[in-house]
């Protein structure tokens, strides 16, 4: 499976390379040799740290409007809209939300994703494993680029994974041979054995996984050693009842392939500006330190050194042979400055700064600030859709399997047991994006109010207002509880419905009441 999954991502490789190497990502190992077994050049010293910041801002609005720990990001709902409108169910839905929150708060993941969303934003692809955990709930771990393989199903979709998961002759015996006590050597190359008894016990063991689907919808993990001669020889086989790991990309280019991400639309910048910064570098040097002749020796040229000569007189000062005109560092600097603009439009950093770093008037009113965060998640819709489509959920139900198998979920009432949960995402991005639609409610609401003191009521027959409260209720991801569910509001209708019969009944029969007690008197009067 390896073998057949290398070839597909070697024409990456040397992409990937440049942009860790001039976006200041750091050195990535697994990218220093390529396939023919050549080594490729070391990383670069960065001459301008703007692409490390260009990064960084992609990376945290990421991180703080997709996922972030600090704000509500996902909602559960019952596949079946009916039994959302019952309060009891949407207890049961605000119960089993804290429980998940909490697993998540308690294991690494949001550190792992914000490692994701970094790397999807420099190379593209991005992958991420959660495992299971008796003591540490659910350990997930980041890949680094380059040290996975993807495979794709007949959709196109993301379904295969091998990675390099190199471990210590310690981890390997703690995990694979340590069992109930007994050590098992049985599943290990003789090396690893070797290894232990000559307590070589931080001795590297270079390990493959691979995940790929097993039967329905469960997902096989199969780990092996690389050095193992042994036909058919493995580590582990095991099962997971869900998929274990996400794998979103930043743009999909053709079809089963690993896409594009920011850093390759902006790799001809970043190499510009490496170049640019160099040559401000060596122009002010020039300017600052002028290259000399002349035809004294020994003459000390830093700033305020004193050299000692004999007769001053015989000292010829020297000459400087090569002057810089001051002018051309400034056309350097605009470049500078064009090219590091071009970086943040090209990364999405000028979007996600465009309220603190906006230039000219600062907007007054907060029809002008919605106005530009629409601007920036229209561009950053295809984004939003693969994490939410691709990364999130497959974390969530890992999570919600994970505390089913642990009995950590809130008891379900006897009415929805057994029904099947769906996930929407109203993080600060996805719930941004289904808000653009409440200005256009608001308008034909206020359309319609006005038509209604012109026509008359009649016109706001055409609303449905309990239709209108519920989508601007889910839109705005107000809590359940917030929002009374169809029933009791029907409860409360019928009960204020008939509370108006009765006392308009009361008042039709006062002036009943009042006709007799009149026929009374005047019938007290005659007999008088």
């Amino acid at each position: 499976m390896a073998a057949s999954l290398r070839p597909k991502r070697t024409d990456y490789e040397h992409d990937w390379h440049q942009i860790a190497d001039y976006s200041g990502y750091g050195p990535v190992p697994a990218l220093m040799t390529t396939s023919q077994g050549e080594q490729r050049p070391r990383m670069r010293h960065l001459m301008d740290s703007h692409p490390i910041l260009a990064f960084r801002t992609i990376a945290s609005g990421m991180y703080s409007g997709f996922s972030s720990p600090n704000r509500p990001w996902l909602r559960l709902k019952f596949a079946d809209n009916g039994l959302n409108e019952f309060g009891a169910a949407r207890e049961w839905l605000d119960a089993t939300e804290r429980v998940i929150y909490e697993m998540f708060d308690a294991s690494n993941f949001y550190q792992a994703a914000r490692r994701n969303y970094a790397d999807m934003a420099h190379f593209g692809p991005t992958v991420g494993i959660m495992t299971e955990h008796w003591q540490h709930i659910a350990p997930t771990l980041p890949l680094e680029i380059g040290t996975y393989w993807l495979g794709f199903d007949d959709a196109y979709r993301v379904d295969t994974l091998v990675r390099n998961c190199p471990m210590t002759v310690h981890q390997v015996v703690q995990k694979f041979v340590a069992k109930n006590g007994m050590m098992d050597w049985s599943a290990v190359d003789a090396k690893v054995k070797n290894a232990w008894d000559n307590s070589a016990y931080q001795t590297v063991v270079k390990l493959k996984q691979c995940i790929e689907p097993g039967p329905g919808s469960s997902y096989v993990s199969t780990i092996w050693d690389c050095g193992d001669q042994r036909k058919g020889a493995v580590l582990e086989t095991k099962a997971y009842a869900e998929k274990p790991f996400w794998a979103p990309i930043w743009d999909e280019q053709g079809i089963g392939g690993y896409g594009r991400g920011l850093g390759h639309h902006a790799l001809a910048d970043m190499r510009e500006l490496h170049m640019q910064a160099k040559r401000k570098r060596e122009l002010t040097d020039l300017l600052a330190k002028p290259p000399t002749a002349g035809v004294a020796k020994d003459l000390d040229m830093r700033p305020g050194a004193h050299t000692t000569v004999a007769d001053l007189d015989a000292v010829q000062a020297a000459k400087v042979v090569y002057e810089v005109n001051p002018q051309a560092i400034g056309a350097v600097r605009e470049d500078i400055a064009e090219i590091k603009q071009a970086i943040d439009s090209l990364t999405y950093a000028d979007l996600f700064m465009a309220i603190t770093n906006m230039r000219g008037v600062q907007p007054r009113t907060v029809e002008e600030i919605l106005k530009r965060d629409e601007e920036k998640l229209t561009q950053l819709g295809p984004v939003v859709e693969q994490v939410n489509d691709n990364m999130l959920p497959v974390a969530v139900e890992r999570m919600i399997a994970i505390a089913e198998r642990g009995g950590l979920l809130p008891e379900a009432p006897p009415d929805i047991q057994g029904q099947a949960l769906k996930i929407e995402f109203v993080s600060v991005l996805a719930q941004a994006q289904k808000m653009l639609g409440l200005s256009s409610t608001e308008r034909v609401v206020g359309f319609v109010g006005s038509l209604g003191s012109v026509f008359g009521p009649q016109v706001l027959d055409k609303i449905d207002p309990d239709a209108i409260i519920d989508d601007y209720a889910d839109r705005a991801n107000i809590p359940a509880k917030a929002v009374r569910d169809q029933r009791a509001v029907n409860e409360m209708r019928a009960a204020r419905q008939q509370d108006e019969q009765m006392a308009k009944m009361a008042a039709l029969a006062q002036p009943a009441r009042d006709a007799t007690q009149a026929a009374a008197n005047i019938a007290g009067m005659s007999a008088a």
